[in-house]
Parts: C-alpha cells; structure tokens; sequence
C-alpha cells in the first residue's frame, strides 16, 4: 500500500436505507465516497478541505481501493463520526466529518482488512520489525489465541500505570478509600511539566476517580505520582518483581536527565540511593533527553501477556472505558486502552467485550529499538487488524 493510503485509512460506512433514491446530507456524502465513479465528488467536499485534498488525489485513493480490494459495496454507519467501507473483499474503519453545510471538512481511512487474512500474517508482519517484539492475543486474560514472544519483558513506558491501577482499585475494594474520596494536589508530586494536573495549584481537591481518570485517559504524568504516593512504591514493588524500585515519572526523567548509565545494573540499594540523591536535583538542572537513551536499563518493563492481564482485572472499573483506543466506540459492549509512548518505545494494549458478550479479548503489543525512526502506525494497523477478527 502507498503512502496515499496509509494516510487517509479508515473513515464512514453507511447502510443500505443511506444509499436510497436521493439521499441528502451525509447519505449523500456516503453514495459519492461508495460510487465515486458516477460521483462529482468536488460538490461534497469542503472548499479548504478541497485544497488540501484535491479531487483527483481523493479519486486515485478510491480508485487503488477498488484495484487492491474490489467495488465498494456498501458503508456502514457504527455512531457519529465512524464508518465501515465494506468492498468485496475487505473492511476498514473510516471517519467523516462535515461541515454545517454537509460538506466534507475531514476524512480519514484506515488500514484494510482481508476476510480471508489469517492471524499468522499479522505475526510474521511482527517479526520483520527491527529491534524487540512481543504479542499477546489473549482471552478473559488466561487463554491464548495468538502470541509471539508473550513472556518477553520489554520497556512499556505509560502503559505501567496499569499496574497503579489495579492497585488502586483494590485499595477502593478492601479500605476505606473511596472513588469520590478528596485527594489534595503536592507540589512536591507533580512531574514536568505538560498534563493537565501539572497546572492546577497546589492543595487543590481532586477526587481518586479523577485521578484514575487522568491517568487512564490522558496518562497524566502528574496524576501517576499522586496516585503512585497513594498506593505506595512497596506495594507496586510486590505487584511486580521486574520493576525495583518501582519508578514515578519523575525518577525515569531525572534519572535520564542526569545520563545514568547502567542503572538496570546497579544492586536495588544503590538505585534507591541514586534516587534519592536526585530528589534533591531539580529538573531544570538536569538534560532533556530526546533519545532511546537506556530504554533497556533506565524505565517500566513488563510482559505483554502480563499487561493483558492488568487490563482484564480492571475491565469494569469505573473509569476503565475512558479511552476506547482503537476499538470504535459503538461497536463494542466494553472497550478500554493504554499506551506507551516514547523514544525507541512502542506498547499498545487494547481490551475489547463484543456486544451481548461476557468474554473479554485483548491484544497487547510491545515494539522497543533503539536503532533509529520507528514508525507507530503499523503497531495501529496490526493491532487494529487483529481486533476485526475478534467474534
């Protein structure tokens, strides 16, 4: 597939009432992108969206659709702003958005999908990647469907605040700490700056959803440490064995921001030592650090199977569906996400509960290479592509 294609993946599908005698509107709109052949496609489109998306370069995208995957038979409205482009030999997601005049203004498509794909694709697509991979497809967190190094310990970045997570929740379960307990906001615990908590003043009332909220949402740095101090680094210590100490994001950024080398190394009291020492540091004193530097040493590592099963245990807390990641809201009964982002490092985990189910499906994906540019979106396009396989 082009570079075209994988930037305009995925975007609105319409039933078959949609594509009636005359439709208006957005049935109008789902025609002309389904039958774009007989279409003046220029008249549903939006003036400025028109520059940047010329008709032809829009008709050539469509046309490779039809060339690749067969004639659109039809596009499938899933809530708002997502669709299904069904053609006769695949799926994908797309999403439409108009303007007040039921114009184009947004378009965007996502990868394909082939009915007759296997899963097996998928994982050799993994193994091509450079560096380090790990995958697990698993069911209601214990049965494997697919998996390629499943207990192979990898930096997850932001997707370690799982394991805050489960914590805090059994703290809710067995204390007397409530969702709407009031927490006040340290100073002393907020990370760098960025997130949305960073900014609130000191002492101000938040309460432990919120917290949980933010942090499962937005993976708001300052809301990890609050919630890291609230459940206690010994206790996360305990919950995973790979992780001593246990980091808050401020540890991981003053540990890179002052080029420690070697840390993975270093005997536990050293690390705790290390860090102490840092705590005295300032942040504007230290280096920002824009590289892989040390993702093997210096972090949060976890399994994917492991992150699966974090995900599973906290599939009906209140704030669990929050970011529905790249399950499109509407097509599920549950859907929740986490990510971990940062130089070198890739970790998506992605729970799903089809609609009238009990059963919970995950996929969680670890990608680590310190070697150069990585590209995100073919984790999105992998994980997305074992996802429409889930029944």
């Amino acid at each position: 597939m082009n570079k075209a294609f994988k930037y305009f993946l995925a975007f609105l599908i319409c039933t078959a009432p949609l594509f009636g005698e005359k439709p208006k509107g957005e049935a109008a709109v789902l025609k002309a992108l389904c039958q774009f052949e007989n279409s003046n496609l220029a008249s549903h489109i939006n003036p400025y969206f028109l520059s940047k998306l010329p008709t032809e370069k829009l008709v050539g995208i469509l046309q490779g659709f039809k060339d690749q995957e067969g004639k659109c038979l039809n596009i499938e409205k899933v809530d708002a702003k997502n669709f299904l482009y069904t053609t006769d030999k695949s799926q994908r997601a797309m999403q439409l958005y108009l303007d007040k005049n039921e114009k184009i203004r947004g378009l965007w498509f996502g990868n394909a999908t082939s009915y007759g794909e296997k899963l097996s694709v998928v994982k050799d697509e993994l193994k091509k990647l450079p560096g380090k991979v790990s995958l697990s497809y698993l069911k209601n967190g214990k049965a494997e469907i697919l998996s390629l190094n499943p207990d192979l310990p990898l930096a997850i970045e932001m997707s370690s605040s799982l394991y805050l997570l489960k914590l805090l929740s059994q703290r809710v379960k067995k204390t007397k700490l409530k969702w709407n307990s009031s927490i006040k906001l340290k100073n002393e615990l907020k990370s760098i700056p960025g997130g949305r908590l960073y900014e609130w003043p000191n002492r101000a009332p938040v309460t432990v959803q919120t917290l949980a909220t933010m942090l499962m949402a937005y993976s708001d740095q300052s809301a990890y440490d609050h919630i890291h101090n609230l459940v206690g680094r010994k206790a996360l210590e305990k919950a995973s064995s790979k992780n001593k100490p246990f980091l808050r994001t401020m540890d991981y950024h003053k540990l890179r921001g002052d080029k420690v080398v070697g840390y993975s190394k270093k005997k536990i009291k050293e690390k705790r030592d290390l860090l102490k020492a840092l705590q005295k540091k300032s942040i504007e004193e230290l280096s920002t650090v824009d590289s892989a530097f040390e993702i093997d040493s210096i972090g949060w590592f976890a399994t994917t199977r492991e992150l699966c099963q974090l995900l599973h245990s906290i599939r009906n807390e209140p704030y669990a569906g929050v970011n529905p990641g790249l399950a499109q809201r509407g097509g599920w009964e549950k859907a929740a996400f986490k990510m971990g982002r940062a130089p070198g490092v890739v970790q998506y985990s992605q729970l799903v509960i089809p609609k009238g189910s009990k059963d919970s499906f995950c996929v969680s994906i670890t990608w680590n290479y310190s070697g150069g540019d990585m590209e995100p979106s073919k984790i999105d396009s992998l994980l997305s592509r074992i996802l429409s396989k889930v029944k």
